[in-house]
């Protein structure tokens, strides 16, 4: 198995060098997640994304994009909301079909892997953000990232997107956490209502934009 990665990554590094140069750019776009959950309804959060890519064309209509972003995840539950934000490092594997020259269509999987920088927990809209109000003068709780029981995260995305004269990309992608995701204060308040919270990893579905110079 390790002769066979080792073979497809030399076959891919080649087929860069021996086609166009790739192309540095920014990306970012909107984002909405939520938490998944036996037994628990959470619901969607919108959240945003913004990082540094490098798009390099192989042969075949390939093309390999990895990406650094800073990516704000978050759910609601009970109207108490949350947002972890992670850096996260991505490789989009992209296929795609062109398109009179101009644009070309592509579709793509992206593993991924994160670290989580920082958090909020809001209750705004729930009785306990008056009682903080009340003492803080603010219904937002930073989270102790310290608390936070599993700060690395690692999944999988899917998604498909068009390229406008190799500068511009629009894309959207559905991802899966594979890991479970512990959010510290926030899971705090529903603990005692849960028995296993184990099994909760975020999802989500993001809508995107590259600019490539």
């Amino acid at each position: 198995m390790k002769r066979i990665i080792a073979t497809i990554a030399v076959a891919l590094l080649a087929a860069a060098s021996l086609h166009a140069e790739g192309r540095p750019g920014f990306v970012g776009g909107f984002a909405s997640s939520t938490m998944s959950l036996k037994d628990v309804s959470f619901n969607s959060t919108s959240g945003y994304f913004v990082g540094v890519a490098y798009n390099q064309p192989l042969l075949l209509g390939f093309e390999l994009q990895p990406q650094l972003t800073y990516n704000v995840k978050g759910t609601e539950w009970e109207q108490i909301k949350a947002n972890i934000g992670y850096l996260e490092a991505g490789i989009q594997a992209q296929w795609g079909i062109e398109l009179l020259g101009l644009a070309k269509v592509y579709v793509f999987g992206e593993p991924f892997v994160g670290y989580a920088l920082n958090g909020t927990t809001d209750y705004s809209n729930s009785l306990e953000g008056v009682a903080l109000d009340a003492l803080t003068g603010s219904k937002k709780v930073k989270v102790d990232m310290s608390e936070v029981g599993n700060r690395l995260e690692y999944g999988f995305g899917i998604g498909a997107g068009v390229k406008v004269i190799d500068h511009l990309q629009i894309y959207f992608k559905y991802y899966w956490d594979l890991n479970p995701t512990d959010l510290g204060d926030y899971v705090d308040t529903v603990k005692s209502k849960l028995t296993d919270l184990g099994n909760a990893k975020f999802n989500g579905l993001i809508i995107g934009a590259g600019l490539f110079f």
